[in-house]
């Protein structure tokens, strides 16, 4: 019983850390992301000052800008609706 829980631990273990090694990828160069939601293919970035758009069926992902907040107002809560 002992083996197969630890075998478990183990598998879940090196799963999250090669699925946060491939998600980093995709947000790297961006400025404090701080939320990402994955929708399909389609993964939404929350920055410090900008919304980010990445599309993970590209050859080349990389995160293209879809909002920016006016001056002096920032985002604190990421949800897509619909």
């Amino acid at each position: 019983m002992k083996k197969k829980l630890l075998f478990t631990i183990l598998n879940v273990a090196l799963f999250l850390n090669s699925y946060s090694q491939e998600a980093s990828l995709y947000l790297e160069g961006l400025v404090e992301p701080s939320a990402i939601i994955n929708r399909g293919t389609m993964l939404y970035v929350q920055g410090y000052n900008n919304l980010y758009q990445v599309d993970t069926t590209s050859p080349t992902p990389t995160a293209i800008s879809i909002y920016s907040p006016a001056t002096n107002f920032y985002m604190s809560n990421l949800t897509i609706s619909g």
